[in-house]
């Protein structure tokens, strides 16, 4: 469970962190963030099928958020891609 702690501890900065950059219009900074975050559960899962557990306790919150997680992704890819180029 320590290494899905230190998982999601790291998924939370990338969110929060793409959040302050959607907020400031900066989506191409934000994406890549998002997207860092929407692998985290994957991480999570695959040390949970490491252990000694016969069950993983945290399946369907690491499945909660993966699809949480990959649909902001998704959602700031399509504002990214639906934007004007930058003036030259």
């Amino acid at each position: 469970l320590q290494n899905c702690i230190v998982t999601y501890q790291f998924m939370q900065g990338d969110v929060a962190g793409a959040l302050d950059d959607l907020s400031a219009g900066r989506l191409d900074v934000a994406s890549p963030k998002l997207k860092r975050a929407s692998f985290q559960p994957d991480f999570c899962e695959l040390a949970m099928m490491e252990s000694d557990t016969d069950k993983d306790p945290v399946s369907e919150e690491n499945d909660a958020n993966q699809l949480l997680s990959g649909m902001a992704y998704n959602i700031a890819e399509l504002i990214a891609n639906r934007r004007p180029p930058p003036p030259r």
